[in-house]
Formats: C-alpha cells, structure tokens, sequence
C-alpha cells in the first residue's frame, strides 16, 4: 500500500458491520479478538485487506481491526477473477516442478490490493485475468462493485488519488488509468507504456505522490547489464494533468539497482527500497522529486537496510519508516527494519527480532497509526500457513510483536492494506 499524509478520513467498520459480515457465513478466525492484548475489551476501529490470489479463483480477505490491535477475520469475497502465478524477480522458483513449474504464487510488488474513496471502496488486483476488481465498503459487509479489463497484461500494483485509480501491469511494460465514482464503477481514461528500457515483468510499483499531480514507478532496469542489473532510467515519472490522465515518462536513475517499494513522507519526498546487486544486499535511500520530474538523491549514499532484499515499506506521520527485508534464507532472516526520516535524511534505528517464518512481505498501518501489520506468507520451504504479524508501534518508533492471526490464509496471499 503507497502510504500518503492527510488525504482524508477513512471509513471504519462498526460493531455492528462486523456483526453482519460474521452473520452472513463468512470465514471467521478462531481466535478471540484481543486474546493475550489486554484486558479491557477491544472495539473495532478500522479494518485491513489482502487477496488470496487464487490461481483458479482470486479472493479478498477482510479482517476487522481492533483497538488493542488484534484482527479478526470475517469475510471472503471472491473477485470476480484470477490470481496470477509466473516466474517472480528475486524470488527464484518458489514452487518447484511438477506444482509449479517453476513459478510463484505470490506477487512480488508492492500495492496489490488499495483502498480509495477514504475507505469507502477497496481495488484489488487479479494478474492472472488482466482485470482489476472494485469493492463497496458497506454496514453489512463488503460487496463487489465492479470488474474492468487493467488495460494490459499482468496487472500487479494499484494506486489511488481522489476519484483516480492507477493500475502498473509488468508483462506489457504499462500503466493505465481510471476514474471511479462512489458505486466503484471504473472507467478507463488513458494507457501509458513505460520507458523502453524495462524488461517484460520488471516493474515492481506504481504510487501517486501527496498531490495527486506525479505518478512514480520503480522498474528493475536492465539485469543483463555488464555486471548484472544496473541502475540506469529505473524509476519512471508520469505527469498527471487536470483530466487525471498522465503523460509521457520521464527516466531517472535509482542510487542501488533494483529499486522497489516507494513511499512519501509528509514533505512529498521519496522513500525508496533498493534489493540491490547481487540480491541479497539491501538498500535504502531518498530523493526529492523535482517540478520536472526528475529525481535528486538527498543522501551522500544510500543506507542498509540491516538485512536482506528489502522490499515493502510504509511510513508514519511521526516520520518512522519501516522497511521488511523480505529474504529469510539470507544471513539476516525475515526482519522489519526501523528508520527514521528526518526531512528525507535516513537514521536506521535497528530490526524486530527473527521469528520462525521464511518470508515477510507487505505491511499496513491501522488508522491511528498505533500499530503495523506485516503479511507473512507460507512459502514450500516453511511448515505451517500464511498469517499477518501485528505489532505495536512504540513511543521510540520501535516495534513490538504482540499477535499473530491463525496461519490459515492461502499460501498465496499477497497485498495488504488498511482503512
């Protein structure tokens, strides 16, 4: 999810919407909410969404989100299409032959399911359809609102600005737009291809910035560089005009190849994860994004990330930027790295502690921004199911880990978001 500052109040499930989505026979977790939280009984104040990605039959997934932090799932809705699963960067082969010949169930990108509308719609992906899926946030429980073709092939990262929806599909190298009205209905407004030098399947994300004037996209470059990947015209700018339609890229150069996940603070600066070259050095960096569209590093060099393949990230008003490092068969493990952004300059305040899973992959802020959840996915390596980590956010901007939801979400579960 591309995290922005102040662009309006989200809309939060009820008690009573919790009650009627639970009533109408949705997949419900076993665990009591707010079991080992405390001991005053939690209220529902928001609630946060992520997709199965089913191969045969895409699915959202939605929790309710408590006030000690605690989720609890209470529907499943199919989308109406397809997940998607193929050959991922980094990820290798995740799924040996003959499952899978050699292909991921899970999406490596950031922004896969988004909210919009101040949480009154939700979008979610399905890559292996070529569609995009909207959804109505309602008192008895989330409907499906409508399905539109995602303009190109593979689509696997949205972002949304006021009526605006961007779609980045990575198999046919393009974004496409859409505007959408408070039923959900999409319509298409423009297609762009991206700068020529990315690769079929290459590029990771799509993010509006805080004025909903610039579309960014990180791309994985040129990996037959001499040398491996380089960091050449890897990040893509789109200038948005007055009808919402972009224009035509402009190229800049990421620090560290292999630029990721992208993030704004609240001064509009980019936040970005660089995996780096080989895959297993980590990178962080920031850059201010010009009147022209260009980027300007604002760091001497780019930060590590204290571990390996760092991929997702979100950022918090207060300025705590937390980055996953993706890769627990690195040296480092699955982490959640710390840093402070103080005006776009980088301060690594530290990692969470390993625990027993091999992959971390997207995180969501809860509303209040108390508390970050992270997506932990089953992979053929790891015993047991896919489950979201819930932390507290501390004072300090440190993290502390005090649940986990039940390890039974799909292994193919990818995109996280919150309202």
């Amino acid at each position: 999810m591309t995290v922005r500052i102040g662009t309006g109040r989200a809309w939060w499930l009820t008690p009573l919407a919790v009650a009627a989505v639970v009533g109408m026979g949705s997949s419900v977790a076993t665990a009591a909410p707010g079991q080992g939280h405390g001991k005053a009984k939690p209220k529902v104040t928001g609630a946060v969404y992520t997709e199965t990605n089913g191969a045969k039959k895409n699915a959202l997934v939605v929790f309710a989100q408590y006030s000690d932090g605690s989720l609890k799932q209470v529907q499943t809705i199919a989308t109406g299409g397809k997940g998607g699963v193929q050959a991922q960067p980094e990820t290798g082969p995740c799924l040996p032959p003959p499952a899978g010949q050699g292909k991921c169930p899970n999406l490596d990108t950031q922004g896969e399911v988004e909210t919009g509308a101040a949480g009154r719609l939700v979008f979610a992906v399905n890559a292996g359809s070529n569609t995009v899926t909207s959804f109505r946030v309602t008192p008895s429980g989330v409907v499906r609102a409508d399905v539109a073709k995602s303009g190109g092939v593979f689509p696997l990262s949205l972002t949304t600005h006021g009526n605006l929806l961007y779609v980045l599909n990575a198999n046919s190298a393009n974004i496409a737009g859409f505007k959408f009205n408070a039923a959900g209905h999409m319509t298409p407004i423009v297609t762009r291809n991206l700068a020529q030098n990315v690769f079929p399947g290459l590029s990771r994300q799509v993010a509006f910035d805080n004025s909903g004037k610039w579309l960014v996209v990180s791309k994985f470059g040129n990996p037959f560089a001499p040398g491996g990947p380089s960091p050449q015209n890897s990040i893509d700018t789109f200038k948005v005009g007055a009808n919402g339609a972009a224009g035509q890229p402009i190229t800049s150069n990421a620090t560290v190849p292999l630029p990721f996940s992208i993030n704004f603070d609240s001064g509009n600066r980019i936040l970005l994860t660089e995996v780096g070259n080989p895959a297993a050095a980590g990178f962080v960096d920031s850059f201010n994004l010009l009147p022209n569209g260009q980027l300007a590093p604002i760091q001497s060099a780019p930060l590590s990330s204290g571990g390996d393949a760092p991929c997702w990230g979100v950022v918090t008003k207060a300025g705590f930027w937390y980055v996953v490092n993706a890769d627990a068969l690195g040296p480092n493990g699955a982490t959640v790295a710390i840093f402070k952004d103080t005006n776009g300059h980088l301060t690594f305040h530290g990692t969470t502690p390993q625990i027993n899973e091999t992959l971390k992959t997207d995180e969501a802020l809860s509303k209040d921004q108390k508390y970050l959840y992270v997506l932990a996915p089953t992979s053929n390596r790891q015993a047991g199911g896919s489950h979201i980590d819930e932390y507290k956010i501390l004072p300090n901007g440190g993290l502390k880990l005090i649940g986990q939801t039940p390890k039974t979400l799909a292994n193919s579960v990818n995109g996280l978001a919150s309202s």
